[in-house]
């Protein structure tokens, strides 16, 4: 085995991005099969002695002729017989077979129950409280609890010193057993059962894998000869990343699953990203339909001599699609798969691509005990049919900041392997192997409360011509959480109405600023929906009488125009108007827009049909979790200004410079500038709101 030279990050971040198997030819295999990293697999695997799980088939030709000719035979009853049942011996020796770890818990219960059962006196703590317990059960319970527990002892000694532990029943008939001892053997009990089940080829055992060597290919030395460099050893490589470890779903990159000829990996449809717009099923009312097409990658500039590749690069550009990033959030459990992790636990990475932020975990191994070192022609296996797994928690909070949240963004993944079998690399011998990188989409924690209001503004412009006016401000607010599925259930929360205080803007002169006021917005977490809000502004005469007419007509016809949203959301259903909201606008961001832009649309068309007054602003204004999110961070940046154009309305969005907020945030400020031409109402006001995080 040749080794590997001591370089620090760099060196390691050129291992891998460079591992690349050769033919087994260039293999060079200096470690030895029996190193204490790889435990023997009689050891590893923990077999079950004397497996005797199966047999005959209880359902046989002869049976089933028996039973038809009964059924027919008069004056017999088929409730009467009972059907054979499986004795307790057998199925003893199937679950002996299976389970991959012994119970301890069962035969400390029965010690438990036995000792209560003779009247003796509990130990002072943990045995009161149980014998407290069992002293509330009834004759007929208490009678059932010792059949079973005969039954236990019933069981042949084999069996029960293949399926339980006497280690905490000992200690009740020794000095007594400790809450510790029992929560113990529950955690790793439900431990190994659970990795049985999510961590494949495991058997349930937290520990390494086994030791496999290829060869990591580096390129020729500038100076030196132009041979590739091949290092052989246990170089640790990431598979993929199951964002949820309840779920088999998993994602990784175009060479991270290692495809070969002789070994081809084939992506699956939910592993390819997808544009996905909605319609409603028109031969099932209130059913969604989702029409998905792939993900590809944007059109190269002019003149490009290469393709445009998927966010992500090259490896996450397969045959013209992009591949799809595993989305969680933070603090989510996750999976990571590959092979050669052959410690007890490895360090797992996380660093932002945006930023930087880097943060390291120790996470337990759950190594590939099934799949073979070397396949049937002697050549050792380093690709995607390897399951060495590693479990761990996604950063919840900011390891610099605390207190706050863990940045959301795309992160790079990857872990270290302390090179316990002191591989050689390029001249040295680094202290921890790193593997290749994959990429992990963090969402911001849904819980995030955010606070968007707006509480000054100011006339730079009033309408041409004597007398006062009062500017009259209203919004309506509509907010969307989608369904995890195109088809599933959405929420769409009932819509706000949001009056600015007329007060604050009674009067207003060109070149003043608004009075005191709040008018909230949004004051809590998104929730992962989306947040929509359209403002419309009229500039109304001040004339008391006619003022007093349109306040008392304003309230009314809000007020009526959202019971008239409500009651047809309500009448139809929330899946069936959200189905038809969906089947109209096409895709599920646009419904709260819709929502919004209908209200403030009915409003103003209304009042310029009657109402002795003049619309001079209207807007519509989104956010969700991660906008808000970047506005308030520090390093996020300044959207660009956004103007926009309603009938004759011109609306622009002027980012002001953040100001610090907390230590980990800023507050966002912008103002909303809206201008009326010269031959139309010629007026020019703004209003300014802020953002925080709460």
């Amino acid at each position: 085995m040749k080794a590997h030279e001591k370089k620090e990050e760099e060196s390691s971040e050129e291992t891998a991005s460079h591992q690349h198997p050769l033919g087994e030819e260039g293999v060079r295999e200096e470690i030895s099969p029996e190193n204490p990293c790889s435990p023997p697999m009689g050891e590893a695997a923990n077999p079950k002695a004397n497996c005797r799980c199966g047999g005959r088939s209880r359902k046989t030709k002869e049976k089933e002729q028996i039973t038809e000719i009964l059924k027919r035979v008069p004056g017999v009853k088929v409730d009467d017989f009972r059907k054979p049942k499986q004795r307790p011996g057998t199925k003893a020796d199937c679950l002996c077979c299976d389970l991959p770890t012994v119970d301890a818990i069962v035969p400390m219960m029965a010690e438990l129950f036995y000792r209560f059962s003779k009247g003796e006196d509990p130990r002072a703590g943990y045995e009161e409280m149980i014998f407290e317990g069992l002293s509330r059960l009834n004759k007929k319970q208490l009678k059932a609890l010792g059949e079973g527990f005969k039954g236990y002892e019933n069981l042949s000694p084999r069996l029960r010193k293949c399926l339980f532990d006497e280690r905490l029943a000992d200690k009740v008939r020794g000095d007594g057993v400790q809450p510790a001892d029992v929560i113990e053997a529950f955690v790793l009990e439900g431990l190994a059962y659970t990795a049985q089940t999510l961590m494949s080829n495991s058997k349930g055992i937290k520990g390494p894998g086994q030791v496999r060597i290829w060869d990591a290919v580096l390129p020729p030395t500038p100076n030196g000869s132009q041979q590739p460099r091949i290092f052989s050893g246990p170089w640790p490589w990431l598979t993929a990343i199951r964002p949820d470890i309840g779920d088999y779903k998993e994602y990784g990159s175009v060479a991270s699953y290692r495809s070969s000829m002789e070994n081809v990996y084939t992506f699956q449809p939910y592993q390819i990203a997808k544009d996905c717009s909605v319609s409603v099923n028109l031969n099932k009312p209130g059913e969604l339909i989702a029409n998905c097409t792939p993900k590809t990658p944007p059109p190269p500039p002019p003149g490009a001599l290469f393709p445009a590749f998927c966010e992500g690069g090259q490896d996450y550009t397969f045959n013209g699609q992009c591949l799809q990033f595993p989305v969680v959030e933070p603090g989510a459990t996750i999976c990571l798969r590959g092979f050669n992790f052959i410690t007890e636990t490895i360090k797992v990475w996380f660093q932002n691509r945006d930023t930087g932020l880097k943060i390291s975990l120790d996470a337990p191994v759950f190594g590939d005990l099934e799949t073979p070192v070397k396949d049937e022609s002697g050549h050792t296996i380093h690709d995607w049919r390897v399951f060495d797994s590693v479990v761990v928690n996604v950063p919840k909070e900011h390891p610099q900041q605390p207190g706050a949240p863990f940045p959301p963004g795309l992160y790079d993944v990857w872990i270290e392997v302390n090179n316990v079998l002191s591989a050689v690399y390029s001249g040295g011998i680094a202290p921890r192997l790193k593997s290749n990188r994959l990429i992990l989409q963090i969402e911001p924690d849904p819980n995030i409360a955010f606070h968007f209001w707006s509480e000054n503004g100011r006339c730079y412009e009033e309408t041409d011509g004597l007398g006062s006016d009062e500017i009259w401000f209203d919004a309506w607010v509509a907010h969307l959480i989608p369904a995890s599925m195109p088809s599933g259930k959405h929420t769409l929360a009932p819509v706000k109405h949001v009056e600015f205080n007329r007060d604050a803007w009674d009067d207003m002169d060109s070149g003043e600023d608004s009075g005191a006021y709040s008018a909230d917005l949004w004051n809590g977490s998104f929730n992962r929906g989306l947040m929509a809000a359209g403002l419309i502004g009229f500039e109304v005469d001040s004339e008391s009488a006619a003022r007093d007419q349109l306040r008392d007509f304003g309230s009314a016809f809000v007020h009526y125009l959202e019971n008239i949203w409500q009651g047809a959301v309500a009448m139809e259903g929330t899946a069936a108007s959200i189905a038809k909201m969906i089947s109209l606008t096409l895709t599920q961001g646009l419904i709260v827009l819709a929502v919004v832009a209908a209200l403030i649309l009915i409003v103003g068309l209304f009042w310029a049909a009657w109402a002795p007054a003049d619309r001079i602003a209207v807007d519509l204004i989104t956010m969700d979790a991660r906008k808000a999110w970047n506005l308030t961070s520090p390093k996020g940046q300044l959207p660009p200004v956004e103007r926009y154009r309603f009938e004759e309305v011109s609306t622009s969005h002027n980012p002001k410079p953040k100001a610090p907020d907390t230590p980990a945030t800023v507050r966002y400020v912008v103002e909303h500038r809206y201008v009326t031409p010269e031959d139309g109402e010629d007026s020019d006001y703004g209003v300014t709101f802020q953002l925080t995080r709460m």
